[in-house]
C-alpha cells in the first residue's frame, strides 16, 4: 500500500511540474502575441495619413 501511495505522489508531482511548464509556455506565448500585435498596430499607424489613427482605442 505504501508503494502505491509513493507512486501516486510521484505521479502527481510529475503532473504538477508539467502543468507549471504548460502555464509558463502559455504566458510566454501570450506575451509574444501581444508584442506582435502592438508592432502590427504601430506599423499600420505609420502607413496612415492620420498619425493619431488607432490611438482612440487605446
Amino acid at each position: 500500500m505504501r508503494l502505491q501511495a509513493e507512486a501516486a505522489a510521484a505521479a502527481w508531482a510529475k503532473e504538477a511540474a508539467a502543468a507549471e511548464h504548460r502555464e509558463q509556455r502559455k504566458r510566454r506565448t501570450a506575451a509574444t502575441r501581444n508584442v506582435l500585435r502592438e508592432r502590427a498596430v504601430e506599423e499600420e499607424r505609420g502607413f496612415s495619413e492620420n498619425p493619431d489613427r488607432g490611438l482612440a482605442d487605446a
